[in-house]
Order: C-alpha cells, then structure tokens, then sequence
C-alpha cells in the first residue's frame, strides 16, 4: 500500500505545481523522507499522510481508495463502523456504518443514535448536500433556524452549507440511512485511527 500511496502523493504534488521542498516546508517532513514516501520506499505514519493531504489539499480518504473503482458490495458482516464517543460515560455509543465506497462523491452510511444523544457538535456547515431517511426511532434535525421531526418513514433532504445537526428525540435508539455529498465520514475513521509511527 505504501508504493501506491506514494505515486498518489506524488501526483498530487505535480498538479499542485509543488516541488519537494515545498512540502518538506509545509509539513515540516525531511526532503528525503518525503522522496522515500514517493517512491514507495518508506512506510509513512498516518500522522504524516494527514499533514501531506493537508499540504496538497486533497482528502485523505483519496489516498486509500483503488483507482479502478467501478463497484463494490460491502456485506453486512464486512462493513466498516465508526464509533463515535457518547457525550457522557454511562451513555451508549454512537456508531457509523460505511455502506458505500470511500472517496466517491456521495456517501451512504447507516447511523445508529441512542436515546437522549446527538450527532455531534452543531456542524457548521460545510460544500454539498445531506438527507437521511428514518428507519427506527424518533429523530429531530435542526436546520439553519428550522426545526423538523422526523419518524419512521420520513426523510429530509437540506443544504449542508447551513449549520445541522441530528438529536435522538425518542425512547429507543434511533437508525437511520444517511447519504453525505461530498463524503466526509471516512475521513473521521482515519483521524481516529491515527499512529505513532
């Protein structure tokens, strides 16, 4: 994985019309560390993908996707679930599972929201498109200055420019699907799994 990571880098760096030393400044990676990267001859820590993403402006989540994407089916047993911490200790986790491919331009998940709990922070908003369709449970989404609650069998669809955010109004946990464009979930499975290396 590290060679393809590497030609990804170096191709984003070539369009960004960088030269090595300008990354090496950027992130404050060595010129030689960044070349072994490159060339598939070092092994880089998730810590310095992100700071050379970030250097180059492209989603980290791009870095780890197959070029030759055309379609992928994801069984219910291999899905990958994102935990997010609950606002209290004695409160349940909220979990993210990943339905669709990573780095396409929509994104599909099933989100999984005990009782009492909320998305996150308010999102402040951010380019594209959200909507979510309600499975189970009682859910209200606040947009912009509006308000909806939403129940079994509805769905909402809003600009995602305007500052959102989901909370669990119901008794029992809520489930619902959730489709972001441009994607921006997988991006939090790999800040949160960051290294030391």
């Amino acid at each position: 994985m590290a060679g393809t990571i590497g030609l990804k880098l170096r191709g984003a760096r070539k369009r960004s019309g960088f030269v090595i030393d300008d990354l090496a400044q950027k992130t404050g990676l060595s010129r030689a560390f960044i070349s072994q990267i490159e060339n598939g001859k070092a092994s880089p820590s998730l810590d310095s993908i992100e700071r050379l993403a970030a250097a180059l402006n492209i989603p980290l989540s791009s870095l780890f996707l197959d070029e030759q994407f055309r379609a992928l089916k994801t069984r219910a047993d291999d899905r990958v679930t994102i935990q997010l911490a609950p606002e209290t200790s004695s409160a349940k986790r909220k979990n993210i599972h990943l339905l669709t491919a990573p780095n396409r331009r929509l994104e599909l998940v099933l989100m999984e929201l005990p009782p009492d709990s909320q998305s996150g922070p308010p999102d402040e908003g951010h380019e594209g498109e959200e909507a979510c369709y309600i499975l189970e449970g009682k859910i209200c989404i606040e947009v912009g200055q509006q308000s909806f609650e939403l129940e079994v069998g509805d769905s909402l669809h809003w600009d995602a420019t305007l500052r959102h955010r989901l909370t669990n109004i119901g008794i029992e946990t809520a489930r619902l699907i959730f489709a972001r464009t441009p994607p921006g979930f997988i991006d939090l499975l790999f800040l949160d799994t960051k290294d030391d290396g």
